[in-house]
């Protein structure tokens, strides 16, 4: 509880206090006034006029006192303004109605809130004005009481559309809280000069009462408003906090605004910064769902919100149609007013907050504070998610420059381990094959010692070959051993090497050659060997046959040239993914491990990339990116 509050409760206690000890002294004087009476036995009109006036102010004082006493344990505005309609037709002698108009939110109209007398209140409705005009408009300018002895004969009287009642004496108070008026309180009769200065004061009285009450009720309202927004700002604040999706924050706060204010629609819209445009991420209810699986967009400075992006400032209109930029969506067309305010971020401008509404008049300067609040929020909370996508890509690209790395190391160690196996190999299978064939040159061989013979030759040369191929292999490069080459032709004499193997496989070869593709600096025959590994690879893991697919293309900004190798094979299990270019790792029954540990090492050298992505159960596929400068 605030200090207005405080100090509200604290007077209205004192009023009643007050009214209180006003009603005791009242009943104290009547009761001497009629023991005196009963002791003197006066006759005449006076006595009888004192005594009536006595029991008038009793009867006023117990009358303000319930009033008061409502007021203070009660928040139901409406019963509260009944009661003091219901005061005034009885308190105020010879009255046949009394009404109680309050301002309307527009300030156009004064509406019938509380009728009383002569069962009128069915057709409350009837009773209602607009605000400058008639004597109920003199009272809201002037602010003070108006009594017309007989109201017809007034130039400022306005008959009121009833016909089952003619008002002669007219008597109007105004309802003044905080110095402002919100409406009056007036009591009629059929009788012309009925109504008195006494009445009149009544009349103040009670309009007062009226003023306190609806304080007491714009209070409460505030007082409920104000904790939704604390409570929309906590939700949103904790929200905030949980997620890094950007996607779920802000549908809930869409949804948020919408459930706690019961807003038309509210929409956030997104800067693209590639084209500009304002990309709506959330919106509300099932029309939000449907305008983003739609990609609703707006072009720069389009509508209300193209205007708020644009300058940077809150905007707000309580009618649309008078907004010359305004832009309507077809999706909402019962949009009256509606309000925007943009996410920014320091001087940058992230997005739009859009709220619409159906109600003209419907928002207010603290509508736009409040919203205003919930858009730093969200700016902060979009750097954030921005700033932790930035953390976690370049954590995993610290990752994989490290797994990278590492992979080299092994390669490097296994290239010189196999280089130097390779050299020791070389020179007792030199001395192995010359034997051989000195053997081969003897007389004294017969025929199956010379077929077992040329046997051993062959597997010998086949051996030699292999170590030629190994020494070569991992022998550091030079940049003249360079050369543009053709990927396609590569391509098509792997594709001569193992079309017997995809016949045999019943696997079909597609090849997608880009007709741009231009010549790439590479070593051709260790090239020639990696798409030879890859594509083996590939017809291994389709034993039931399926499609080998080959792609090529030329990124020109990048100045790369991109080869995937696709299989529509058993795929590669999850746990060894990771792990696939490692020496020694193979998914083979008998395999090495070392085809794609070569394949790797090549590409490296290249100063390319090569990286895989397979679904078990639907197939495998490699991408080899290779620059066109070599550096």
């Amino acid at each position: 509880m605030d200090s207005d509050e405080i100090k509200e409760k604290i007077a209205l206690l004192q009023e009643i206090t007050e009214l209180r000890q006003r009603t005791t002294v009242l009943e104290d004087e009547l009761k001497r006034f009629k023991v005196s009476q009963e002791v003197e036995k006066p006759k005449g009109a006076k006595v009888g006029q004192e005594e009536t006036q006595l029991q008038q102010q009793f009867r006023e004082q117990q009358m303000m006192l319930q009033i008061s006493q409502i007021i203070g344990s009660s928040l139901e505005l409406q019963t509260i303004l009944q009661q003091i309609a219901d005061a005034a037709a009885s308190l105020i002698d010879r009255t046949d109605v009394a009404v109680i108009h309050l301002v309307d939110e527009t300030q156009t109209y004064l509406t019938a809130v509380a009728v009383s007398g002569m069962n009128l209140r069915p057709n409350a409705q009837r009773m209602n004005f607009i605000t400058g005009e008639g004597i109920a408009g003199a009272v809201l300018s002037t602010g003070k009481p108006i009594y017309l002895a007989d109201a017809p004969t007034d130039p400022r009287y306005i008959p009121g559309k009833s016909t089952d009642r003619q008002v002669r004496s007219l008597l109007v108070a105004p309802i003044i809280a905080e110095k402002e008026c919100l409406g009056t309180i007036s009591v009629h009769s059929k009788k012309p000069g009925i109504f008195t200065p006494d009445d009149e004061r009544v009349l103040s009285i009670l309009g007062n009462q009226a003023a306190l009450a609806l304080s007491r009720s714009q209070m409460f309202d505030a007082t409920q408003r104000r904790l939704k927004e604390v409570n929309t700002l906590f939700n949103i604040t904790q929200r905030i906090t949980e997620t890094f999706d950007i996607d779920v924050l802000l549908l809930q706060v869409v949804n948020l605004l919408q459930e706690f204010f019961g807003f038309y629609h509210v929409h956030i819209y997104l800067l693209e910064s590639a084209s500009g445009d304002l990309v709506m991420r959330q919106g509300s209810g099932e029309i939000g769902a449907r305008l983003k699986d739609l990609g609703h967009r707006l072009a720069a400075g389009v509508g209300i919100v193209g205007y708020v992006a644009s300058t940077g400032q809150p905007f707000m209109s309580n009618n649309v149609k008078e907004t010359p930029f305004f832009y309507p969506n077809p999706y909402l067309p019962d949009t009256t007013a509606e309000l925007a305010i943009p996410l920014r971020s320091g001087e940058r401008t992230l997005g739009v907050i859009d709220i619409q509404h159906r109600s003209s008049q419907s928002f207010t300067d603290n509508d736009m504070t409040l919203v205003n609040t919930v858009a730093n929020q969200v700016a902060v909370a979009i750097e954030r998610v921005g700033i932790h996508a930035d953390l976690q890509a370049a954590l995993l690209h610290e990752q994989t420059t490290r797994a990278q790395l590492v992979q080299s190391e092994k390669l490097a160690a296994l290239g010189r381990i196999i280089a130097s196996v390779a050299h020791e190999l070389n020179n007792p299978l030199q001395a192995i094959q010359n034997a051989l064939y000195l053997i081969k040159l003897s007389d004294s061989l017969d025929e199956q010692s010379r077929e077992d013979l040329q046997v051993a030759l062959a597997e010998a040369a086949r051996m030699a070959d292999l170590i030629s191929r190994l020494r070569e292999t991992y022998r550091p490069t030079t940049g003249e051993e360079f050369h543009f080459e053709s990927l396609r032709s590569i391509i098509d004499e792997v594709q001569k090497l193992i079309s017997t193997h995809l016949r045999h496989h019943n696997i079909t070869f597609q090849y997608e050659p880009d007709p741009n593709l231009p010549l790439v600096p590479i070593i051709r025959d260790q090239i020639k060997q990696v798409v030879l590994n890859l594509c083996l690879n590939a017809v291994e893991a389709m034993e039931d046959g399926g499609i080998l697919t080959i792609h090529n293309r030329y990124d020109d900004e990048l100045q790369v040239v991109v080869l995937t190798v696709t299989d529509t094979g058993a795929g590669i299990p999850s746990n060894i993914l990771p792990y696939i270019f490692d020496p020694f790792v193979t998914t083979k029954p008998g395999g090495t491990g070392l085809g794609l540990a070569i394949t790797y090492d090549i590409v490296r050298r290249h100063h390319g990339q090569i990286d895989v992505d397979s679904k078990m159960g639907e197939g495998t596929m490699f991408t080899v990116v290779l620059p066109l400068k070599q550096t």
